[in-house]
């Protein structure tokens, strides 16, 4: 299937002894193939053209360009990561690594398909993370679109020897970098060389999912262009951690503080602060999207594209019309919207949904244990996130994961008032708490409108509740990419409010919804939910 000198397929051909050391890319056959590729010839042409430039120049600044960008996997380099990360790190930062719904990914690799994986990002670590899950689950590791910003000595030479290749971190504008990246990309793909990027184009320091960067989207969609018979699956991914080991720093930079140029002393104090363990780590692969199958769904006839795949290239590199760039747009959305559809709940996340939205910001642990309980109870009720993970979450652990939450986290303290143990935030490090309350808003962000409505009005009959529901709900859907259509919406809010009423956050009388009693427990845990769709949409006044 695959020659010597390009790739492999599975994880069993990646580390055999005999060939170890062995290089997969043949980085000198590798460059003639892009460069003398088409993209790459027409932007020399139009260089040479519109700049009166040589040939014999441009050619040499192609190349350039191409050794910049391109990997250099390595056997023996790959050997190495899976050693050092399974023995060392790991051991050093987590508790545990729990993966979950890999079957749906090796089904796709099994039928050949070109593997695209795109995670969400939070962390440095993310990227090992997922070479190491693909891994060790037996798929070929993908190379992965890294920013140049990691490309220091010796950082950049052992990531580029792993699976890293490297991407400028802006190039809006450069013709030329632009089509040999994507030639690049092209000829991965015609080698079926799994692929991976980040579609927030880089880490989240707020925690909430960052707006999709289209580029690497729009490379993957021509790619597939030039060769519609190829088979091309994305698979979205939500990674996750107990704690994210740049939460100081992500603190600094949200006060203004510029952040810190990537180094060698800033590995080494990466890895220095990994020795302590972070709790547990989490990777929820998500419903993967089928290329062509979106296309189909989304190109207009008058794109050619069910006819003449060739075709509808040509329309897009010449007349760059508005319905592809549309489609790119939606591509990127619903990418986002799956990889949140498959998000974790994990302990640390509520107990800050809590502690955020409490006035005050310092509840009793029972009162939280409770809490806690109830909103994995309404999770589970729910059919409107069938793909989140509740494994971080087990209802019998919540008591002994709360205490590793405060044990892993300086931003929460606890502490004993009238002989109950109170759990507070530590107010100087508020960013940190809010962090995780971003991780998940979204999978409550209906039961906290409903909540809004209710502690606004007290009592509200279910026409109402529908009729607000269908007319903000545009406008929470595109911030928190939710999966609902507007046609499903009125069917997610009836079936939220039954889930509400069955843990008692509210009660129903024929069809009418109103709150429980003023200082009853439930009454502050709707309370809760109101105050966190207040922080979130400040403007809404019901």
């Amino acid at each position: 299937m695959i020659q010597k000198g390009d790739t492999i397929v599975t994880l069993s051909h990646v580390f055999p002894p005999k060939k170890a050391g062995r290089k997969l890319f043949n980085r000198k056959k590798v460059s003639k193939e892009v460069l003398q590729g088409r993209w790459v010839d027409e932007a020399i042409a139009e260089c040479v053209e519109k700049d009166n430039v040589s040939v014999e120049n441009q050619k040499k600044k192609a190349r350039e360009i191409f050794f910049e960008i391109a990997n250099d996997m390595n056997f023996k380099i790959l050997k190495t990561y899976a050693f050092v990360l399974r023995k060392f790190i790991w051991r050093w930062m987590f508790e545990d690594i729990e993966v979950q719904n890999f079957s749906k990914v090796q089904s796709f690799a099994e039928d050949d398909y070109q593997m695209i994986y795109v995670p969400n990002h939070r962390s440095h670590i993310d990227y090992f993370m997922m070479l190491d899950a693909i891994a060790k689950n037996g798929l070929m590791p993908p190379v992965m679109a890294s920013g140049n910003n990691l490309n220091f000595f010796p950082a950049g030479y052992f990531l580029r020897k792993g699976c890293a290749f490297f991407v400028r971190r802006s190039f809006a504008g450069d013709q030329f970098y632009t089509s040999i990246l994507k030639e690049y990309i092209h000829h991965l793909m015609k080698k079926n060389v799994p692929l991976s990027f980040f579609p927030e184009g880089g880490r989240s320091r707020s925690g909430k999912l960052l707006p999709p960067k289209l580029g690497f989207f729009s490379f993957v969609v021509q790619s597939y262009l030039r060769n519609p018979n190829k088979k091309v699956v994305f698979v979205p991914t939500y990674i996750s951690y107990d704690r994210v080991l740049e939460s100081s720093s992500y603190e600094k930079e949200l006060t203004g503080v510029p952040k810190k140029k990537e180094s060698f002393r800033g590995v080494l104090s990466f890895f220095k602060k990994a020795k302590k363990l972070q709790g547990k780590a989490y990777l929820n692969f998500g419903e993967p999207l089928v290329l062509k199958e979106f296309l189909n769904n989304h190109f207009p006839p008058k794109s050619f594209f069910m006819t003449d795949p060739g075709k509808t290239l040509e329309i897009v590199e010449k007349e760059k019309p508005e319905w592809y760039s549309k489609t790119v747009d939606s591509l990127g959305q619903t990418i986002n919207t799956r990889i949140n559809e498959s998000a974790i709940l994990n302990v640390s996340s509520v107990v800050s949904f809590a502690l955020v939205n409490t006035e005050g910001q310092k509840v009793k642990e029972d009162y939280l244990n409770t809490f806690i309980n109830k909103m994995i109870s309404i999770k589970k009720l729910s059919t409107s996130f069938p793909n989140i993970s509740f494994s971080a979450i087990k209802t019998p652990d919540v008591h002994k994961a709360l205490g590793k939450v405060l044990s892993l986290k300086k931003s929460i303290q606890s502490s004993v008032h009238e002989s109950l143990q109170e759990i507070s935030i530590n107010k100087k490090r508020m960013s940190n708490v809010i962090y995780p309350l971003n991780n998940i808003f979204h999978l409550f962000a209906m039961e906290a409108f409903i909540a809004r409505l209710i502690s606004r009005y007290n009592e509200m009959d279910i026409k109402n509740i529908l009729s607000y529901g269908a007319r903000i709900y545009p406008g929470i859907k595109e911030e928190f990419y939710l999966p609902w259509s507007q046609n499903q919406i009125r069917e997610i809010i009836t079936n939220t409010l039954d889930g509400m009423v069955k843990e008692g956050l509210l009660k129903k009388h024929i069809n009418k919804y109103s709150a429980n009693d003023i200082g009853s427990d439930n009454y502050s845990y709707l309370q809760i939910l109101s105050e966190s769709f207040d922080r979130m949409f400040p403007a809404f006044q019901p």
